[in-house]
């Protein structure tokens, strides 16, 4: 079991795991963390890991008018193309931004025995 707690204060955003339950990590923030928080908890591993090619894909996406951005770092599959990642990302909200723009800067094929 594991838990995200992301923190925020101000301009300043932490991501901490943390070894336990979504109701232990709530009980650690709102013992010691100062400003906002929200905790995450991981799912169980969901797939397949029986790939045999796939694409080490990193993606920045932007939101024009604010310059709020954000970078994906992920291994896609390999029907894949990089029009797929751009038209799923383009539109989703990303650190508060509206995404307008996807450029992908890496989509390089890695292959499994």
């Amino acid at each position: 079991m594991k838990s995200m707690i992301i923190n925020a204060l101000g301009d300043i955003v932490v991501n901490n795991y943390l070894p336990m339950s979504a109701t232990n990590a709530d009980a650690f923030a709102t013992k010691y963390l100062d400003g906002t928080w929200k905790v995450l908890l991981a799912r169980p591993d969901v797939g397949t890991d029986t790939a045999l090619l796939a694409y080490d894909t990193k993606v920045f996406v932007k939101n024009s008018a604010s310059g709020v951005n954000g970078y994906f770092n992920m291994i896609v599959k390999s029907t894949v193309s990089e029009t797929d990642i751009k038209t799923a990302l383009m539109g989703i909200t990303v650190n508060g931004g509206l995404v307008d723009h996807v450029s992908v800067i890496s989509f390089a094929p890695i292959t499994f025995a």
